[in-house]
């Protein structure tokens, strides 16, 4: 009723009513083995573009201070 990924996942059952949450859960079935490899790569990108955003944050604190 819901795909294998929201199980891997653990999600409960009540989110295989959801017919938009089957679609995200077949989508992930038919991309992501079972290491979760496409949920890696999202969270992958998150993470690279928070660092940038930090260092933009950093070179702007040292910009205001008068340090750089």
């Amino acid at each position: 009723m819901w795909g294998e990924s929201g199980r891997r996942l653990g999600f409960p059952r009540e989110f295989g009513r959801c017919p938009g949450f089957q679609a995200i859960c077949t989508f992930a079935d038919d991309f992501a083995d079972t290491k979760g490899e496409l949920l890696n790569g999202y969270f992958n990108v998150i993470k690279s573009n928070e660092t940038r955003q930090s260092a933009r944050d950093q070179k702007t604190e040292l910009t205001q201070a008068g340090l750089n």
